[in-house]
């Protein structure tokens, strides 16, 4: 209970600080106009939980740079909204960050959102730049948000069948049946984790070569994968113990990460 108190004071206190520092900034607007449901939605949306990451505009240079490669991506028609993720967004994510949250239940074309670390997007280069926005914006044409969903859905299902089979053979006479609980249960999370992190390794790597050919200057592209291991790559602990724990466990971080090891983009 205690420790819960604390997390709500510090998120709170978080949101405070980030809202305190972006409040020179206007408020984000989408490049479309919004029905009166999907505003309603939006605006629920914002309530519960968006503002907390950033309700912001990104400036006026980056709105039109990220204008200028819709058009060129061929997506004048999507509806996004531009973002700039608040301080307590970055310290949560990560300053070395971007990523879209796409409409799902209102359409592709309808509403989705592209949230910048813009402290950060400041630092690159041009064409580093340009592969970053490529690539969130290739996750919405693609509709990779729809398509996690629906297969996070029938795996969960999956899952669910699985382990109410399983269960079901378990002799509740036996003293260990506790264990064999226990172990039924984590290791079906467990698959579903894999296979859920594995489906999204693959739309990463996915829209990372459709950003590449929709670029006409392909040289340097992988400068921005460079860039961001250079920037988030840890230092090693000066403890052996630690060191050799995140050796251990090195495999298993592999197997339930979102995107494939930075290494493996850049080659």
């Amino acid at each position: 209970m205690q420790k819960r108190t604390v997390l709500f004071i510090i998120l709170s206190a978080s949101t405070l600080l980030a809202q305190q520092k972006n409040a020179e900034r206007p408020l984000a607007e989408p490049n479309k106009p919004l029905s009166f449901f999907v505003s309603f939605v939006r605006g629920y949306y914002d309530f519960w939980l968006l503002e907390f990451i950033g309700d912001r505009a990104v400036n006026q240079k980056n709105a039109e740079l990220i204008s200028s490669i819709i058009h060129d991506v061929g997506m004048d028609d999507y509806c996004i909204e531009f973002r700039r993720m608040s301080y307590a967004a970055q310290a949560i994510f990560g300053r070395v960050n971007a990523f879209v949250i796409p409409s799902i239940l209102t359409g592709k074309r309808t509403h989705s959102l592209l949230y910048l670390s813009e402290d950060w997007f400041e630092s690159l280069s041009p064409q580093e730049k340009q592969m970053l926005i490529r690539h969130e914006l290739m996750h919405i044409k693609h509709s990779h948000g729809l398509k996690k969903m629906v297969v996070g859905t029938c795996l969960s299902i999956l899952r669910a069948i699985a382990q109410f089979y399983l269960l079901n053979r378990i002799d509740y006479r036996n003293h260990n049946r506790y264990w064999k609980e226990s172990l039924v249960n984590n290791g079906t999370l467990f698959v579903l984790a894999v296979a859920l992190a594995k489906y999204s390794r693959m739309h990463e790597e996915e829209a990372d070569m459709l950003a590449l050919e929709s670029m006409t200057n392909k040289k340097d592209a992988a400068d921005l994968f460079r860039t961001m291991k250079n920037e988030i790559q840890k230092p090693k602990s000066r403890f052996a113990i630690k060191r050799w724990v995140r050796w251990i466990l090195k495999p298993l971080r592999r197997l339930v990460a979102s995107h494939p090891p930075l290494g493996e983009r850049i080659r």
